[in-house]
């Protein structure tokens, strides 16, 4: 380490010299430097015409500074102690709040959520149901509906005049039984039919 290092102020240094300072500058704005030489002068006459009195008041305030000097940094560290402890148990219990909350909020959603899903599910498989019935009912009034010589035809047969064909074929099965054997009435004796197909 070499000398310059040495004689080089310290941070230590440097930073008590700062607060020296400002603390000068502080007293400065306060009370001029003639106005403390006034208090001063006249504080020094107090003690030279009352000895007694200042040596006294000089005695009390050395004994008595040093509890008055705890008892300042004892409060002091009890705000500042207080204040980190409240804020600590703020942010704790805040902390505590907000998870109750959001619990409680939590397990009315997840219901919530699970009925609006059902009913969703719901909708659109009645939604789906009605469009396939509509599509059904629509395709067997297309069916009935259509005339025999429009209709499209499944084997050289009208799709429309199924319902007339069936009728008269089984007329004519009817006809054809009460000729052949002389029936009476088309509620007569059916056990003779023949060719009444099932």
């Amino acid at each position: 380490m070499s000398d310059s290092d040495l004689d080089s102020p310290s941070a230590l240094d440097q930073f008590t010299d700062h607060f020296a300072a400002q603390g000068q500058k502080l007293l400065n704005q306060t009370s001029s430097p003639e106005q403390r030489q006034d208090v001063l002068s006249r504080f020094q006459a107090l003690v030279s015409a009352h000895p007694k009195i200042s040596a006294l008041i000089a005695l009390n305030i050395l004994i008595t500074g040093v509890p008055i000097t705890v008892f300042f940094f004892f409060a002091i560290g009890v705000a500042i102690s207080s204040l980190v402890t409240g804020l600590f148990i703020a942010v704790f219990v805040a902390g505590l709040w907000t998870l109750a909350c959001v619990g409680i909020a939590f397990s009315i959603l997840v219901p919530t959520v699970c009925f609006t899903t059902f009913i969703a599910f719901s909708v659109f498989f009645w939604l789906l149901v009605a469009l396939y019935a509509f599509y059904a009912a629509r395709a067997v009034w297309q069916y009935f509906s259509l005339p025999a010589e429009s209709a499209p035809t499944v084997n050289g047969t009208p799709k429309g005049s199924n319902i007339e064909a069936w009728r008269d074929e089984f007329r004519g099965i009817l006809d054809a039984d009460r000729k052949n054997h002389d029936l009476k009435g088309p509620l007569g004796n059916m056990n003779g039919m023949n060719g009444l197909k099932p």
